[in-house]
């Protein structure tokens, strides 16, 4: 009760199956004692955050009715997925099978510049190894920072410049064909690996740079520049038949004003998919609720109709609702959110993704993410690294070569309720539902099959009613909820305060 150590007992299985020894104290067992104590300490934590279902009146729930419509055809869907950049690039087999067989991503966002210390191949093992499990992955190739195996300093491609929010990088003007070059050289590499790659992110989060990070900041005027008049030229003359993203923002702004900024960009005829990240944030004093979020996103679907209606969009990164320094957060994080509360808060991210912004894909950022690293003492920036990982690996290399699998996350199956459900080409169809419910809905209508994610984010039960056409029938439903994880449940069975379903029928 005090929380104090009564006892510590470590056996190896493999030895010794009966259990009878304690090896607590050899040193070849220190990795795997030390990885038990931190998973120990978790699940206590864990266990003490779960907060109990609040008494309610079983006989009572909110009665509620949903109904899709068939004939309101919108967006289709290109797909989820996520990045592998950075923290967890050398996973081992069981990561990578939860990550691209058990999650079913159809999109996977990498890092293509060489690496800041001149690595070339970085990335290549574990992308090869993603496309032998999945051979149809396709391959997003984003360029965070021009960089080149001969030319690898910061000094010898950009210029640092005073803009409106303080100093930023940019591309020194002298470089831009020298650039243009290496990504044409880089696209081909990962093709040359055996990678799918699709599309080009020409650069990451265009409007976020800060000198002494991995960053570079464009004007939209420029940026559109760059792709008509450097890019696009050399990968039609290298028959490069990739598409081009950008401007891949790092927030949308208010009621989109980014988005609105970066028109030039986004209305080139070069421009095939029209990227953004979901990293809108607020600062203690400024209204940091989700719906402030939720506006932006409908305004953003609002510009997407009017501007740019025909070209995919595409939501590439975001890590949902959290802390993410001293000063600043993402909408919809309080002090107070648990793991599985902000589990639930990205539920409503990929619904605003998908209902609001109308966008055509939506990407987490850490799809394979590690643990912190030992020397971060900081308790907020350990969090944080669990909050932006869907399947958790440790920081360090173990003694088989690979960082070892730890964990699913409760937002890896926050996905899992959309990826495993709602493949690529799916169209979304427009549905009636009232609130407190977020719920969208999908068709494909060839099979003559629907998919409904209905969202409770709050605590009532809601005795939910699906009004479907006669002909149609109830197939199966699976619920993400603080117990289950995408397990199957009765579809008419009641729902539960803070989770998550998806309904499969046949019409």
């Amino acid at each position: 009760p005090d929380g104090s150590l009564t006892a510590s007992v470590l056996t190896d299985l493999a030895a010794d199956p009966g259990e009878e020894s304690n090896v607590r104290d050899e040193p070849k067992h220190a990795e795997a004692l030390s990885w038990g104590k931190e998973r120990l300490h978790l699940r206590i934590k864990e266990s003490k955050e779960l907060t109990p279902q609040k008494s309610r009146k079983p006989l009572s729930p909110l009665k509620l009715k949903i109904t899709p419509n068939h004939q309101d055809l919108l967006q289709s869907i290109d797909g989820f997925g996520g990045s592998i950049a950075f923290w967890g690039t050398n996973p081992d087999e069981r990561a990578m099978h939860y990550a691209f067989k058990e999650l079913k991503v159809s999109i996977l966002r990498v890092q293509g510049e060489v690496s800041p210390r001149g690595a070339v191949d970085h990335n290549k093992e574990v992308l090869q190894r993603a496309m032998k499990i999945n051979p149809r992955l396709r391959v997003l190739l984003t360029f965070w920072q021009p960089r080149s195996s001969q030319l690898q300093r910061q000094a010898d491609w950009l210029d640092v410049v005073e803009g409106e929010h303080g100093k930023r990088y940019e591309l020194k003007p002298e470089m831009e064909d020298a650039w243009a070059d290496e990504i044409i050289r880089r696209a081909r590499r990962y093709l040359d690996w055996g990678i799918k790659v699709t599309a080009i992110g020409v650069q990451n989060e265009t409007n976020y740079s800060h000198p002494g990070t991995q960053t570079c900041a464009w004007d939209p005027v420029r940026l559109r520049d760059f792709i008509e008049k450097k890019l696009e030229p050399r990968m039609k003359q290298a028959d490069l038949r990739l598409k081009i993203a950008a401007p891949d923002l790092a927030y949308v702004g208010y009621r989109g004003s980014e988005i609105s900024r970066f028109l030039p960009t986004i209305r080139s005829e070069a421009v095939d998919l029209v990227a953004y990240h979901m990293y809108d944030s607020y600062k203690k004093g400024m209204d940091g609720r989700i719906t402030v979020l939720r506006d932006n996103s409908r305004e953003i679907g609002r510009i997407r109709r009017n501007e740019f209606p025909q070209k995919r969009f595409w939501m590439t990164e975001t890590t949902g609702a959290q802390w993410n320094n001293d000063v600043w957060h993402t909408y919809g994080w309080t002090d107070q959110a648990s793991e599985f509360d902000k589990a639930i808060l990205a539920a409503q991210y990929l619904h605003m993704t998908l209902a609001d912004a109308e966008a055509n894909a939506f990407l987490w950022w850490g799809l394979i993410y590690s643990l912190a690293p030992d020397w971060q003492s900081d308790p907020k920036v350990r969090q944080k690294h669990r909050d932006e990982g869907l399947v958790l690996v440790t920081e360090k290399v173990g003694s088989e070569g690979r960082q070892r699998f730890l964990e699913k996350t409760k937002k890896f199956f926050v996905l899992k309720q959309y990826a495993n459900f709602i493949e690529p080409g799916t169209r979304r169809i427009s549905i009636d539902f009232p609130q407190p419910l977020l719920v969208s809905a999908y068709q494909k209508s060839e099979e003559k099959k629907g998919v409904i994610v209905c969202i409770n984010p709050s605590e009532k039960e809601i005795d939910l009613a699906v009004n479907l056409p006669t002909a149609a029938r109830l197939r199966k439903a699976f619920q993400t909820d603080q117990l289950l994880n995408c397990a199957e449940v009765d579809p008419r069975s009641h729902l539960p305060p803070q989770s998550v379903r998806t309904i499969l029928y046949d019409y």
